[in-house]
């Protein structure tokens, strides 16, 4: 959590002197990644207008092949709290209840008695994926959301999900 607000702290405050943002984030992300501490896309926007966008370091650090624009990364969990916390907001706004089963936001969605509040404490009992991905995916090819919604839906059984529930 220091090293969190040290980070916000040190980009707020290079800010507010006279080098320009950019150059500021450029420097600061620059010297991170000169010491091995990022590795990564930065981008920086100012209502709908993009004012910074720079990548650092390698996609794949074997090929060397840098990072750039179109660059896919692999985010696994970072962005379940985002999703729950979207979620919960929709939820205050009264849009669905966390006890609506999933199908009747998603029609397609197989497993109807699955609920918003199953998938929230990742207890819907639905199988994990990334073992399927891992044995019978193209690893060439990097699995998107639509792939991965496709395998729930039609090549992943309800008699898979798990009966605990």
């Amino acid at each position: 959590m220091k090293t969190l607000l040290l980070f916000f702290g040190t980009i707020l405050s290079s800010l507010t002197y006279s080098q320009p943002p950019f150059e500021s984030l450029d420097s600061l992300f620059t010297g991170l990644h000169d010491k091995g501490e990022f590795n990564g896309m930065v981008l920086a926007a100012k209502g709908d207008k993009i004012v910074f966008s720079r990548a650092y370091g390698f996609a794949d650090v074997n090929s060397s092949s840098p990072i750039d624009a179109s660059t896919q990364f692999y985010v696994a969990s970072l962005s379940k709290q985002f999703t729950a916390a979207a979620v919960l907001q929709l939820v205050d706004q009264e849009k669905f209840r966390l006890d609506d089963p999933v199908n009747s936001i998603l029609g397609k969605f197989p497993y109807e008695y699955i609920t918003i509040r199953h998938l929230l404490n990742n207890t819907s009992g639905i199988a994990d994926y990334i073992d399927y991905f891992a044995e019978h995916w193209n690893k060439r090819k990097q699995a998107t959301t639509d792939d991965v919604v496709e395998y729930i839906f039609s090549d992943h059984p309800a008699s898979r999900v798990m009966a605990a529930l």
